[in-house]
């Protein structure tokens, strides 16, 4: 597979597991406002984190690769480098990580509220 395809998937895996991080901080807050404990949601949430960080990471490998021009196999890919992948949450800006424009995911990775630490 070549660089550009490799790319396509990796932006594509970028947008599944930004989606997944979403509805894992989605379960976080419904199980907050039932009173419930949330210690294992917000482990599996950082491990997302983990994850996009690492697809972040092979998505600027890649980047990288391409604009710089190296050999595909025998032949030298001349096409411009594509940009970063835009928020796929329709933000408008790039998307670091730890990805500040998704606001629900940011709530949840901010620190534990007083409120919401009494209620465990």
């Amino acid at each position: 597979m070549d660089a550009r395809s490799l790319l396509v998937q990796v932006q594509s895996d970028i947008g599944a597991t930004c989606d997944r991080a979403v509805r894992q901080a989605s379960l976080i807050a419904a199980r907050e406002r039932q009173g419930l404990a949330t210690d294992r949601e917000r482990n599996v949430l950082r491990g997302i984190r983990v994850s996009l960080g690492l697809e972040y990471h092979h998505e600027a490998v890649l980047l990288g690769r391409l604009a710089g021009g190296e050999a595909e196999g025998d032949r030298v890919d001349r096409r411009a480098a594509p940009a970063r992948r835009r928020c796929h949450r329709g933000v408008g800006e790039d998307c670091p990580l730890p990805i500040p424009c998704c606001a629900t995911l940011a709530a949840t990775l901010t620190s534990r509220s007083p409120a919401g630490a009494a209620r465990r």
